[in-house]
C-alpha cells in the first residue's frame, strides 16, 4: 500500500499499481480506489473493534514543483487515527517495505518521496502548514529514521568497578549556639580522578565508556573562508582522539539540513570517510539552526545500537532564523528515549550568546564563546575532556533536615521541596575529577539543650554511564553540636571553614555577574560596574581572599569590568563573555579562558591539541585594488 492524493484528499493505493519505466521516468498509475482518510477507513479494514491505543500516520503529499526551482521539502500532513490493531500495523509496515524498494522520483516531478510512518500518538506534536520558524507550538519530534549506524561494543560496565561518587557535608563552624541562628553549610560531591592511562591516551577506552558524538556545522555563507577551515581542522583533531569504539557523524545546516555521514565507528577507514565528507560539502544562504539540531536528534533517536554517552556539538557564527529555537530544542530533547548533552560554540562577536547559552542549558551542556583563532582548540579540548570522561549521570541530591530548617539553597537548578522536610536538587552530569558543591543555609530555632547533634541527612543517587542501567547511592550526615554560648562569641573563637567560604564567594560572583549582565543589557553600564566593584571589595575583605581560587574569581571579575567599560566593548563580545562565565561558575566547570575548575583530563587534551594556524586575509583582486 502507498499514499497518494486526489483533490487534496489522501487515499491508499496498492504498491503494485505504481511502477517505474526507468530511472527518472514514472508511469501514471490507474485511477486508484479512493477511501476518505477518516475513522471509517480503519474500521472497514478491521475484523474487530479497534483498541483505545492510538497510532499516527504520517502522510507526505506529492505535488509538482516548477521545473526551474530546486526541490524543497514541505512539512508533512499529520493525520491522527483513533484506533488500530496489529493488522493495520502490518499493512503499514508492508507499505513501507514496498515504498523502500522504489527508486527515488525525479526532483522536478515531486517535492518529496512518498512515506508512511507509524508513531505513538502520545509522542506526536501536530505540524501545520507553516514551518516551525514562523509558527510557535508546531514542533515535530525527532522522527526521521537513520537506522544505519555501526554496531557498538557489547559490554561497557567494567570501567567503573569499585569507583563511586563521594559525598561529604561541611559546616562553616563546628558548633552553633543554643540561641536561634543560621549556619551556612556545603554539600560536596566529588568524582574519582582520571586514571593515568586515560590522561596519556584519550582514545584508550579501558577506563572510559565509548561515546556517540555528532557535530552540527553551520554551512551558511558567513562561514566561508577562514571560519569553516578552522572548524574543519578542529573536527579532524577531535576524530583523531576518538577510539574505534567511539562513533561520529556530522550534519550541516543553512536554510535546510543534511546528514553527511552515518554514525560510524572511528576506524581508520571511517576516519578517512569523514575527512572526505568534511572537504566536499557546499555552503549556502540562510541559518536555521533548529533544522540541524532536529536532524542530529533524529540520528540519535533512531539508532539501532547505543553507546552510553551521546553528545551534540553545534558550531555557528550567526544569528538564527528560528524564533522559538530554545522551546523547540527543549521539547525535542524531552521526547528522546536516551540522555543527551548539547554543547554550543559561537564564533565571532556577532554570535547570539544569550540564545546559544539557553540552547546549551536545555541540552544540559555548555556554551563556548570563540572570540578569536587562539581560542578554538582550547574550547574544543575543554569540551571533549568532559565528554570523554563522564563518570555519573542523572544525579539527584536529597536533603532532609533534622531539628532545623533548610532556609536557602544556592543552586542554578531550582530545588523541589516535598513533605517531611525533604528537598531534591538535580545536579549536572559529572566527569572524572570534577566536583559539585551546593551551599545551603540551615536555620536553628532556640533550644534549652541539644538532644541530637545530627541536623542534616544527605544522599546522592546517580547512574553509571553503562549499557546496563545501575543506580548507586552514597549518603552522609551532618552533626553540629549546640553549645550554651552566643553565636557572636563562637564566631570569634572558632575559625570558619575555608572551603565553605570559597563556595559562598563563588555563588556571590555568579549572582554578581548575572545582575551586571542584566544592567548592561539595559544600557546601565555604570551600574553594572559598581555592582562588580562592590563584589571585588567583599572578596578582598574575605578571610580566604588570598587563596588561588579566590584570586581566580577576582581575575574573572576584573575581566568582566573591561567588557562593560563602554557599549562598544559589550557589543563586541562582552555579552557572550558574561553568558559563558556565568554558567561556568554555577556549574563549576572550566572554560577555555579560565583554568578555574579545570580537570586533569581537560589539561591533558589542551596540551595535546594542535595550535591554530593563522590564515592571512586574501589579497584584493584587480577590481578591488587598494588605493595608492
Amino acid at each position: 500500500m502507498m499514499v497518494a492524493t486526489s483533490n487534496g484528499v489522501p487515499h491508499l493505493v496498492p504498491a503494485a499499481a505504481t511502477a517505474f519505466a526507468g530511472p527518472g521516468r514514472a508511469v501514471t498509475p490507474p485511477p486508484p480506489q479512493q477511501f476518505p482518510a477518516t475513522e471509517g477507513l480503519v474500521h472497514r479494514r478491521l475484523s474487530q473493534p479497534p483498541p483505545p491505543a492510538q497510532l499516527a500516520f504520517r502522510v507526505t503529499q506529492m505535488t509538482a514543483a516548477p521545473p526551474r526551482l530546486a526541490p524543497a521539502r514541505t512539512p508533512p500532513l499529520q493525520l491522527q487515527l483513533p484506533g488500530t490493531t496489529d493488522a493495520a500495523v502490518a499493512d503499514a509496515a508492508a507499505a513501507n517495505a514496498a515504498l523502500a524498494v522504489l527508486p527515488p522520483p525525479p526532483p522536478h516531478r515531486t517535492r518529496s518521496s512518498p512515506e508512511i510512518e507509524i508513531r505513538p500518538a502520545a509522542a506526536l506534536v501536530r505540524q501545520r502548514s507553516k514551518s516551525p520558524s514562523t509558527q510557535p507550538g508546531t514542533v515535530v519530534p525527532p522522527s526521521t529514521s537513520y537506522p544505519d549506524d555501526d554496531p557498538v561494543a557489547l559490554d561497557s560496565e567494567a570501567q567503573f568497578k569499585g569507583e563511586t561518587l563521594e559525598l561529604s557535608l561541611l559546616p562553616e563552624f563546628d558548633s552553633v549556639s543554643l540561641d536561634s541562628c543560621d549556619l551556612p553549610c556545603v554539600t560536596h560531591v566529588q568524582a574519582p580522578p582520571a586514571p593515568p592511562r586515560m590522561l596519556r591516551d584519550s582514545s584508550d577506552t579501558t577506563d572510559r565508556v565509548p561515546v556517540d558524538l555528532i557535530a552540527v556545522i553551520d554551512a551558511s555563507r558567513s562561514m566561508l573562508g577562514h571560519k569553516i577551515e578552522c572548524v574543519t581542522r578542529t573536527i579532524l583533531s577531535i576524530i583523531d582522539r576518538l577510539s574505534e569504539l567511539d562513533r561520529f557523524s556530522f550534519v550541516t545546516f543553512h536554510t535546510f539540513s543534511k546528514r553527511r555521514v552515518p554514525l560510524l565507528r572511528m576506524t581508520p577507514e571511517n576516519k578517512s570517510r569523514v575527512r572526505e565528507a568534511l572537504n566536499n560539502f557546499h555552503m549556502s544562504q540562510g541559518t536555521n539552526m533548529f533544522n540541524g539540531i532536529h536532524t542530529a536528534l533524529s540520528i540519535l533517536n533512531s539508532r539501532r545500537h547505543r553507546n552510553p554517552i551521546a553528545s551534540i556539538l553545534v558550531l555557528t557564527d550567526g544569528q538564527d532564523a528560528c524564533e522559538h529555537l530554545v522551546d523547540y530544542t527543549d521539547r525535542c530533547i524531552k521526547m528522546l528515549n536516551a540522555p543527551v548533552t548539547l554543547h554550543t560554540f559561537g564564533y565571532g562577536p556577532d554570535t547570539e550568546g544569550a540564545l546559544l547559552s539557553q540552547v546549551a542549558e536545555v541540552g544540559n551542556g555548555r556554551f563556548y564563546f570563540v572570540e578569536d583563532d587562539s581560542q578554538v582548540m582550547p574550547a574544543f579540548a575543554n569540551c571533549l575532556g568532559v565528554i570523554l570522561s563522564v563518570f555519573a549521570q542523572n544525579i539527584t541530591l536529597e536533603l532532609r533536615s533534622i531539628d532545623c530548617d533548610i532556609l536557602e539553597i544556592h543552586t542554578r537548578n531550582p530545588p523541589q521541596r516535598n513533605e517531611c522536610n525533604r528537598v531534591l536538587v538535580r545536579l549536572d552530569d559529572m566527569a572524572r575529577g570534577e566536583s559539585s558543591d551546593v551551599p545551603i543555609t540551615l536555620s536553628f530555632s532556640q533550644r534549652d539543650h541539644c538532644l541530637d547533634p545530627c541536623c542534616l541527612h544527605a544522599a546522592v543517587t546517580y547512574t553509571l554511564p553503562s549499557t546496563v542501567i545501575k543506580m548507586s547511592t552514597c549518603a552522609a550526615d551532618l552533626c553540629v553540636p549546640r553549645v550554651p554560648l552566643p553565636m557572636s562569641k563562637l564566631t570569634e573563637a572558632v575559625r570558619p571553614n575555608c572551603e565553605v567560604q570559597l563556595q559562598l564567594l563563588r555563588v556571590r560572583v555568579a549572582k554578581t555577574l548575572q545582575k551586571a549582565n542584566n544592567l548592561a543589557d539595559q544600557k546601565n553600564f555604570c551600574g553594572a560596574q559598581r555592582r562588580i566593584e562592590k563584589a571585588l571589595k567583599l572578596l578582598d575583605l574575605s578571610s580566604v581572599g588570598a587563596t588561588p581560587a579566590a584570586r581566580a574569581l577576582r581575575q574573572d571579575l576584573l575581566a568582566a569590568i573591561t567588557r562593560i567599560e563602554n557599549p562598544a566593548n559589550y557589543e563586541a563580545g562582552g555579552r557572550q563573555y558574561f553568558q559563558q562565565q556565568l554558567r561556568a561558575h554555577w556549574t563549576q566547570r572550566a572554560t577555555h579562558v579560565s583554568s578555574l575548575y579545570e580537570t586533569a583530563m581537560q589539561t591533558s587534551l589542551r596540551s595535546t591539541m594542535p595550535s591554530p594556524v593563522t590564515v592571512p586575509p586574501p589579497l584584493p583582486s584587480d577590481s578591488q585594488a587598494l588605493p595608492l
